[in-house]
Formats: structure tokens, sequence, C-alpha cells
């Protein structure tokens, strides 16, 4: 900030008032020398000094617009005549709102007529020079009414340039500051906003009677500064996972978060369009694209995120349902604790809560990119509109919903990544992962299991609709397989009754299931076109291999940074599952070596060599990554 702003602002306040500059540093004294108090300049003396003082305070202006932050308000000699007047008045008389007479009377020269007036107080507020209150129903730039009825106020932005304070600067540095000391993304903007609207009272007017606002330069930026640095954030972030889960580009989620800011500061008050819209514009032209956008386009109210409001157009607030601003005031623990609390009694599912991301997940390129394709499509269904395609779906009922649905079979070896996977398309989703007890189904009397199977997939259904997680089966196979033709006994007839029952339930369901199996081989062919995808995870190559080892083996691991893994990439064909066991195994036994102790690479060898030897997996070749799509 230019310190000298305020002294520049004070000497051209002086010299427009046509008095002495009383600083040393001032440019001239436009007295003549030695002249008496009560003489009178002459016509062209008067000529001389009008002109003296007018090039005084032309270079005055000079100086002040040099000012960086000042540029964008174009200042002329008239608008510096207005900052002057009003800076005058606020330091002998504390006043700070004016009437229109007030304000174009601070002007050196008249204005020829009423219009000229009135278009020269549009053009201040336009350019953010002042601000003023008017009725939001009504546009200040074709209503003479509002403009010679409003009270003026130098614009909060001007003042704190002029003062020389920086409420910006110091809000950024609350936003970058953001991953530290376990201060989320949110909880920043909140503060950094709390910052903004202490310096800029015009910020608190009610939303009913605001206007002339143009703070998009002041806001825009802090609130651009959390949208980049949310950007940045693991994909298991609460509020990533929100946001990108409810697909959210970077303009809603900056409504998102004004929203939750006004919300959260006071239960009472909401923020009407019109001022959400000019709070994130610059000039008049964002200002009606945002109007209209959330007017016309509204993404939060499409989303269910702000309650919808069909009160007038034009002053409809926007104000968060309740489950959402529970969700954004504590998001790592709000959706975990509704959907606990929803599962809390159930005897087949359980809430997990995986670390996986898409940026550690080791597959070839194009299996990488299948995974992604699922994921893209759980992001957004289609739903509708496939059943406005005319696409047909299982259900005999027509159920949209049904196209919501997707069931994803992973098999493939042990240790390949089957239930890694899971937990990325989970965290990638931004939805919750919630297993399936299979072993709780199973019961020893007749027509039990078959009972728990419906109550199974009731319970999921419920939770589906309400909650919507990844649901996941691990080695599925042992309730999925083939059907029994020859009858030995009647454990036979419960078995098939079984694989009925997740046929039959799996062709309507409308959540998102994925089952892992080993044992691709036992399943029955009729379940095939139950699952939209069915994925091969393959056994690494080489190139693989070499990156799982680099994962398993960070830098925190002393001696880790001093190991060549090429060699063991190469030699042993191991899955991601058993290169974790040998890494395990190996700091295990370098741990005992005691202080100072590192891993070396003959560690990693050896348990290598033993795992090698004793694993019950059988030798495999990659298959390939098989990708099927089913009929739905």
């Amino acid at each position: 900030m230019d310190g000298m702003l305020i002294k520049y602002l004070q000497e051209y306040s002086t010299l427009k008032r046509g008095k002495d500059v009383e600083s040393e540093d001032s440019l001239l004294d436009y007295y003549p020398h030695g002249a008496e108090e009560d003489s009178y300049p002459t016509e062209e003396e008067q000529a001389a000094l009008d002109a003296q003082n007018l090039a005084a305070r032309q270079e005055l202006l000079a100086k002040i617009a040099r000012n960086r932050e000042l540029r964008e308000y174009a200042l002329g000699i008239n608008d510096l005549d207005v900052i002057s007047g009003i800076y005058h008045e606020t330091r002998s008389g504390w006043s700070t709102s004016f009437t229109p007479q007030e304000i174009v009377g601070f002007l050196g020269s008249p204005l020829p007529d009423l219009k000229a007036e009135c278009d020269y107080l549009i053009s201040l507020v336009d350019r953010g020079i002042l601000s003023f209150s008017s009725r939001p129903d009504t546009d200040f730039h074709t209503n003479i009414t509002e403009i010679l009825e409003g009270r003026y106020k130098l614009n909060g932005l001007l003042w704190n340039v002029l003062l020389g304070k920086s409420p910006l600067a110091a809000g950024l540095e609350i936003i970058e500051r953001a991953d530290q000391a376990g201060c989320n993304i949110l909880q920043a903007v909140y503060e950094g906003l709390d910052v903004l609207y202490g310096h800029y009272p015009e910020l608190k007017q009610s939303g009913r009677s605001a206007g002339g606002l143009c703070y998009g330069r002041v806001i825009n930026p802090l609130l651009d500064a959390a949208v980049e640095k949310l950007a940045k954030l693991k994909s298991d972030d609460p509020l990533k996972s929100f946001v990108t889960w409810h697909e959210l580009d970077p303009f809603w989620q900056k409504c998102l978060f004004l929203i939750f800011y006004y919300q959260r500061s006071d239960m009472e008050l909401d923020i009407a369009v019109n001022i959400l819209a000019a709070l994130l514009s610059t000039d008049k032209s964002e200002y009606q694209c945002a109007y209209e956008a959330l007017n016309f386009n509204n993404q939060l109210e499409t989303k269910g995120l702000v309650k919808k409001d069909e009160i007038s157009r034009f002053s409809r607030d926007q104000r968060l349902s309740e489950d959402v601003f529970r969700k954004l005031m504590n998001p790592s623990q709000a959706e975990a604790r509704d959907l606990k609390a929803a599962i809390s009694n159930s005897e087949y599912l359980e809430l997990i809560e995986p670390a996986q991301n898409l940026d550690q997940l080791i597959l070839p390129r194009e299996d990488f990119g299948r995974i992604r394709a699922i994921i893209a499509r759980l992001k957004d269904p289609h739903g509708k509109e496939l059943a406005q395609w005319g696409l047909l779906g299982a259900s005999l009922g027509g159920d949209e919903s049904v196209h919501q649905g997707c069931n994803i079979l992973l098999h493939g070896l042990p240790g390949t990544g089957k239930t890694y996977i899971a937990g990325v398309i989970a965290n990638e989703t931004g939805r919750p992962l919630v297993t399936i007890n299979a072993n709780n189904i199973r019961d020893n009397f007749y027509g039990v299991t078959e009972k728990r199977a419906r109550a199974l997939f009731a319970e999921m259904r419920k939770v589906a609709a309400e909650e919507n997680p990844v649901f996941l089966l691990n080695e599925g196979d042992q309730l999925i397989h083939k059907r029994i033709s020859n009858f030995t006994q009647s454990a036979d007839n419960t078995e098939n009754t079984i694989q009925s029952i997740f046929l039959e339930e799996l062709e309507t369901f409308a959540g998102t299931l994925i089952v892992t199996s080993n044992l691709i081989d036992n399943m029955d062919p009729a379940m095939s076109r139950r699952f939209h995808y069915k994925l091969q995870t393959p056994v690494p190559d080489e190139a693989c291999r070499l990156r799982l080892w680099e994962l398993h083996l960070p830098e925190t691991i002393p001696g880790a940074a001093e190991i060549d893994v090429r060699p063991l990439a190469a030699a042993f064909e191991f899955t991601g599952g058993q290169i974790r066991v040998v890494v395990q195994n190996a700091c295990h036994e370098a741990i005992t070596r005691g202080t100072g102790a590192k891993l070396e690479a003959n560690d990693l060898y050896r348990y290598a060599h033993l795992e090698a030897g004793s694993s019950f997996e059988a030798a495999a070749k990659k298959v390939g990554f098989k990708l099927h799509e089913g009929n739905g």
C-alpha cells in the first residue's frame, strides 16, 4: 500500500478549498506572496491562480492515480473533487452519507444540467467509487428517482486503499494457511470473508435494500484462491469430495462459500440472488451473467443444496438446506455420522473409511482409463436422459431409478488390487464405502438364509436411496456361484434359492455394488449380465511392479531411498499384495537391529525369495483387463 495516498488526498482537499497548504512538502503556495488579507486578486490574477491551482490538483491526481490499486477506477479531476470533498467532511464532521446535491456540490466546476449530474452519479457507482442504497426491484440506471433519492457513501474498497489498509492480503494469507493447524478450506473461507466484511460495512447491508455493490474485485480473489487451494487437495478431502460429487464448477463453489458464510454468520440472515450476483461481479456485464445463472440455471437449487424460494425472482433468497449446512459445518464427520446411524443396528452392513485415491492406483494405461470411465459414469449416471432416450431397463414397472444402478465385478488373483480399486472408486466419487458381511447371511436352518438375503437387499435399497454409498461384497463367490442342477440334499435347494434371490435383486438394484472374486469360474453364467462391468484385475507387469515397489518403499523408511528396486521388479512377478507383505516382513526384521537400524536390499531379497517359494498363489500370466458391458 502507498502510505502517501492519504497525504496527497489531504493536500488536494486543501488546494480545492482555496487555502494555504500547511505541509512543508506542499507542491506550491497559490496565493501571491505579500498579498494583504483584505485584498482581492484582479481577474487576470484570479485566472492565473485558478490555473496554478488546477495544475497542482492535476499533478496530485497523477500521483494518486499511479497507485496500482486505483488504476481500474480511471480517476479524473471531478472524481478526485468528490473523493476529497467526502474526505474533508468525514474528517471535520464525521459525515459518511451524502445526498446527490452534496455529491455534485463537491465538484470544482458545475455540470451543465440535471441529466449530466445523474449520469455522473451513475458513473461513480458503476466504477465502484461510490455505493448507495436502492430498492432491489428497481434499476437505478433507468430510474431517475432512485438516483435523486439515494444516499451516497465512498465505497469501502476505496476507503481502505486510501487509508493504506489491505484486508484482502490478510484474507488471502488465511486461505494460504488453510491446510495447516487442522483448518479446512471452508473454515478458512469463513475467516477470510470475516476480515473483508469487517472492513467493508456496505457488505453488511440487508439484501432487501443494498444496491450499487461492486465487490467482485475483492471478493473474487479470495474465493478464487480458496477454489484453487481446494482443487490441489487429495480426492479424499471431505469438502473436495462434496463439490466433486455434486459437480460444482468454480462459480458455484464460490456461491456455495458465500451462502455458507451468510448462514453461519447469522442463522436469520440469507443472501438474495441479486446481492450474490453483485458480490461475484466486477462490472455490469459480469453481474448480468451471474444474475441470469442464479435465476434461470441455478445449479445449487437443481442439485437440492439450497432451498428453493418461490418468492419474487429478483429478491429470491439463497439458503442451504439443513442437511447440507450440517455437512459443511463438519464435512469430515456429517456424512459418516448419518450413515453410521442408518446402519448402526445392521447385521450385514459396516461403514469403512478407505484412504485410496486415483493418484496412487497403479495399472497399465488402458486399464487405468477404464477405471476412470466407471468413475465418470458413477458421478453422472444420466438416468433421466437415458430414460428419455427410451433405453429399456430391467424393471417391469419402468422405474427410471434403475438407470442409476451400477453393479461391478472385479475378478483376478489375490493381491491384484480389487479391494483397493473399490476404495478408489468410493473416494473419487465422493461416496462412503459400506462393506457387506457375507458370513452373517448364511444360517444352518432351512429358509433363514433366504430371508436374510432378502433382508440384506432391503437394507441396501433403503440406504442407497438415502445416502447413496458404494457397497462392497468381498469374495462374492461365497454367496454368488453356479446353481446346482442335480440335488443330493436339501442344502442344494437352499443354495439355488440364494442364487435366484441375487439374480432377481441385482436385476433392479438402483445403487452401486462392487463384488470381488478370486474364483470367477465358479460363478453362474446367468450372473454375468447382472454386472454392468466385469473387470479382470491384471497381474502387474514389470513397469507396474517397479511403481508398486516404489509406492511401498517411501523415503520415510530409513535406507529405502538407497535401495535400487529395479532388479526386484524384474526378478519377482509379484502382485501388489505380495510386495506389501515382503516390505512389511523386511522392515520388521530390520528394525530389530536396534538404534540406527535401516532397511537394506538384502532384507527385501530374503523375504522376496521366501514369498516366491511359499506363496499359495499359482504363477499367473496376465490374461488382460477385459471390459464387458451388460444390458443394464
